[in-house]
């Protein structure tokens, strides 16, 4: 067996954090690891936009030869491996710092479970009733309807090859990035296929109208399922779903950052308004025109 494997790894790991006086060089080598492997995934993502330069004009090409997928490969080692030797007692060094222990508290509070919220109004038959319909609108969307492919899909795949270091990009200054990388992560590039971009496109279209639904049903559970229907009927849900746009992703951010919010505003749960901050904040960089959701 290799002197180096994960089992011999983790033997040492908990021999060094055996030792009390190594417990502390052992977490700020961990720390030091994934803030590197922060840094240079934030390079690779960031390079375009902050003047790093690209490709041959990459500063750690000319410098070390480093191209920016060498960079991500290394950023992503070095922050396993921070996590990997990251000491099991972490905890209780925190809690021997009282400066970080008291704001390792207070994050836990502010992150901590609301108090049980009262009982909404999410009847469980309605919610499949909406589940079904939508499945068999959004099936037949996809015997229907052909792949839309044209000049503007062809721009952000090209896109998504420049921001993930692939053949044939090219960099576009005045579309926001979101859907590119989307397309980069559901498989397009690895695959050459766009299987998984359907599919992916397709679990939002279903999933659209119960969150729809979710949002308005806490105000009337009758006005919401009436809603939802002709939500479904409209169609609007369905038919982005095998066109290669950012439209069906976009809609679907909305949709989740209104159900987010509405959430919030019921139930009185912070981590429903940070949901709904987060599906506003991509959907900022999916299309510009989000941007004033951020702001209300």
């Amino acid at each position: 067996m290799s002197p180096f494997s994960i089992k011999n790894l983790s033997q040492l790991t908990r021999g060094i954090t055996a030792c009390p006086k190594l417990d502390h060089i052992a977490l700020v080598f961990a720390l030091i690891l994934l803030v590197l492997g922060g840094g240079a995934i934030f390079a690779v993502v960031a390079a375009p936009y902050l003047g790093l330069g690209l490709q041959e004009e990459f500063f750690l090409y000319r410098l070390a030869g480093w191209s920016r997928s060498d960079l991500l490969r290394m950023g992503i080692f070095s922050g396993l491996a921070g996590l990997v030797l990251a000491p099991p007692n972490l905890k209780q060094i925190i809690d021997s710092w009282p400066w970080m222990a008291r704001r390792v508290r207070r994050f836990q509070a502010y992150f901590a479970p609301a108090p049980a919220e009262p009982p909404v109004a999410f009847h469980a038959r309605d919610q499949k009733i909406i589940l079904v319909a939508a499945g068999v609108f959004q099936a037949l969307y996809l015997l229907i309807i052909p792949l839309g492919f044209e000049c503007d899909a062809a721009m952000y795949l090209n896109f998504s090859r420049y921001l993930f270091g692939s053949e044939g990009g090219a960099f576009n200054y005045y579309r926001a990035p979101g859907f590119p990388i989307f397309l980069g992560l559901s498989g397009q590039l690895l695959f050459d296929s766009f299987i998984l971009t359907v599919v992916l496109h397709a679990v939002m279209g279903i999933l659209s109208p119960l969150l729809f639904y979710r949002a308005l049903a806490p105000v009337s559970r009758r006005a919401a399922l009436i809603a939802t229907g002709v939500f479904i009927l409209s169609t609007a849900p369905f038919h982005g779903a095998k066109i290669m746009l950012p439209e069906q992703l976009f809609a679907f951010l909305i949709v989740a950052g209104v159900y987010g919010f509405s959430r919030y505003y019921f139930s009185r749960d912070v981590r429903f308004l940070h949901l709904s901050l987060f599906c506003f904040f991509v959907a900022t960089f999916t299309r510009w025109e989000a941007n004033p959701l951020l702001f209300m």
